[in-house]
């Protein structure tokens, strides 16, 4: 929403920033995806919080208007990737 993530996701960010997960000794991996109407600028904005949070960005997908099957297909094997990463 208005270049920003929307607001649900942003209050999220805020409680994620709080809890200071740079001060525990296992790394957090996000996946950052996203669907924009044109302009985007949400996923440059949840990266910089989520890397301020303590987070490692393992990943973005950034979808112009709605996925198709092929974007769908993509985010489901990145969340797969991101899993085996973790394990």
């Amino acid at each position: 929403m208005m270049n920003k993530p929307f607001p649900r996701i942003g209050n999220m960010m805020y409680w994620l920033d709080c809890l200071n997960f740079k001060g525990t000794t296992s790394e957090k991996n996000a996946l950052i995806f996203s669907s924009k109407g044109w302009g985007g600028g949400a996923v440059a904005k949840l990266q910089r919080d989520l890397e301020s949070a303590g987070f490692t960005i393992f990943d973005t997908l950034d979808v112009t208007f709605v996925p198709d099957e092929e974007m769908l297909t993509e985010a489901f094997n990145k969340g797969v990737e991101l899993a085996k990463s973790i394990k």
